[in-house]
């Protein structure tokens, strides 16, 4: 569905119109942006599920095969990404460490074989507990890696280059359009649609709709939208 597929169609579940007590373009676009990050926030893993001894969502990247294909455009490679004094930056667009690997190269029989080594990514403690021990440091065979601000560090800081993938942040919608004789007519080529595969859509639709049902008090719409959001979001 396009974006205006979209407002037509929560017009039409809303029963109202463009000049009356109903989401108007300026305000459709924030709504639309708002909505594309709460339902990232629900499928990449919302916190807020997690219970004392138990932080996992019922919702989580790679959980399942279905929320692996609603997520797979938001997952980003970056392919030999430059390692520099035990260090790289992650992107703007970064949300989400998911993979991190790097080519361990061995000789075997006057033969060098390379095989990726998966960089194990840890928390603080776990970090100063395998730095802090003899036994236990990062070796170029079992690397470790941690994400601090900025950056993402690695360990040996003799690595010089990783493959990783991430999740990033979902582009911002923008419904553009003009007006002509009191009419919205829809400005495709300067629209940016949901990045999200088309069988996620009425899932979107329907926090529009409990959104404008908060806003307009309607206890009926509202109804309508969290039974739908109980059922599929």
């Amino acid at each position: 569905m396009t974006l205006m597929e979209i407002y037509d169609f929560i017009k039409y579940i809303g029963n109202k119109d463009f000049n009356g007590n109903f989401y108007g373009p300026v305000n459709y676009n924030l709504k639309i942006k708002a909505v594309n990050i709460d339902y990232f926030k629900v499928k990449a893993g919302l916190p807020e599920e997690y219970q004392p001894g138990i932080p996992i969502p019922r919702q989580s990247v790679d959980i399942t095969k279905k929320l692996s294909d609603d997520l797979r455009k938001f997952k980003e490679p970056k392919l030999n990404q430059t390692v520099t004094a035990g260090k790289f930056s992650v992107p703007v667009d970064y949300v989400h460490e998911l993979a991190i690997s790097y080519n361990y190269s061995r000789t075997v029989d006057e033969e060098v074989i390379t095989l990726p080594k998966v960089v194990d990514m840890l928390t603080e403690a776990q970090w100063a507990d395998r730095m802090g021990n003899w036994t236990k440091k990062p070796t170029t065979k079992c690397p470790i890696g941690i994400v601090r601000q900025s950056n993402i560090y690695i360990e040996p800081s003799t690595i010089n280059a990783v493959d990783w993938y991430y999740l990033r942040l979902p582009v911002d919608p923008v419904f553009a359009h003009t007006v002509v004789n009191d009419a919205i007519v829809y400005d495709a080529g300067n629209s940016t649609e949901f990045e999200w595969p088309k069988v996620n859509h009425m899932d979107l639709v329907r926090l529009l709709l409990s959104y404008l049902g908060i806003n307009l008090r309607e206890q009926q719409l509202i109804q309508y939208a969290e039974m739908q959001k109980m059922k599929g979001v």
